[in-house]
């Protein structure tokens, strides 16, 4: 077996958060405080389903 860790691997979930939070899609799915606060924990499936 043979593994390789790149050095920026430290890095990875924050680029790979930067790259998901970039997506035009992604911004859809965002929930405002207000929102929130409105229509409570079901706002999360409302949104993302």
């Amino acid at each position: 077996i043979r593994i390789s860790a790149p050095p920026e691997r430290k890095y990875s979930t924050w680029i790979g958060g930067s790259i998901l939070a970039s997506l035009a899609t992604f911004k859809k799915m965002w929930v405002s405080k207000q929102e929130y606060e409105e229509y409570g924990a079901g706002i999360l499936h409302r949104k993302t389903l």
